[in-house]
């Protein structure tokens, strides 16, 4: 079964009232040079593709696989489930890749809840800071 964000770091999150100022979420991302994308469908990141991804899971589950840490070199993406839907949000790694050094997807189910996740290519693992 795959772990939840809830289950990886072992406490609640507090995200239920939280709420999304897309507008200075946008301008805080653009002042530090970040790329941004919103997505509706499932994906697949490479290299090249924006390390802010707000995922807009409303008619759907979205699965987003990550790219193979062999191919990367320092990079941090950040996914965030902007709706309130009960759809979930899935980061899957690619190939033998981990989160967390563990052999599981992790599932965003709450709105308003992120991951930022940096590659280290030394454990293929991919690390929530």
């Amino acid at each position: 079964m795959p772990a939840t964000f809830d289950k990886i770091l072992g406490k609640p999150l507090s995200h239920k009232h939280q709420t999304t100022d897309i507008t200075g979420l946008t301008n805080l991302i653009n002042s530090s040079n970040d790329t941004i994308a919103t997505i509706n469908s499932t994906q697949v990141l490479t290299s090249i593709s924006a390390n802010v991804e707000l995922v807009d899971a409303t008619s759907a589950n979205i699965s987003v696989t990550l790219p193979a840490i062999s191919t990367l070199s320092a990079v941090t993406f950040r996914i965030k489930k902007i709706d309130s839907s009960n759809h979930t949000v899935t980061i899957i790694p690619n190939g033998t890749d981990k989160i967390e050094n563990i052999s599981q997807n992790l599932i965003i189910e709450f709105a308003n809840t992120s991951a930022q996740l940096i590659a280290s290519t030394s454990t293929s693992s991919w690390f929530i800071i």
